[in-house]
């Protein structure tokens, strides 16, 4: 599709349950940016800076997946929680123009050391 954010916009939530593998938290970082709450595996966030019950809902079984699913579908206030919490993450920490500025400071800071890459 040329854009997900018709579909982000209709979502109640985003959910990935990743129990093998990896290369989801592209998406999940999406997703926060897209201030959509989400309900992921702990291997499905890993390596992002997020925090369960504040940035997204944990749900490491099929029984934990559905009671959080249950959970954002009855309370809608909690899902809005952890959207803005979420989204506020994802301009903080993986917004590309501070990526950026942070990579070139790095490649500054290896250049002056005469590092070579």
């Amino acid at each position: 599709v040329p854009s997900l954010q018709p579909y982000y916009a209709r979502a109640l939530a985003v959910v990935t349950p990743l129990l093998v593998g990896g290369g989801t938290q592209l998406k999940v970082v999406e997703a926060f940016a897209a201030g959509v709450p989400l309900v992921a595996t702990t291997l499905a966030v890993e390596g992002i800076k997020a925090t369960p019950d504040e940035h997204y809902l944990a749900a490491d079984t099929p029984a934990a997946m559905t009671a959080a699913i249950t959970l954002l579908v009855q309370n809608r206030a909690r899902g809005e929680q952890l959207a803005v919490a979420a989204r506020q993450l994802a301009v903080e920490q993986y917004d590309w123009r501070r990526s950026a500025a942070r990579l070139q400071a790095l490649l500054a800071m290896a250049a002056e050391k005469g590092v070579q890459g």
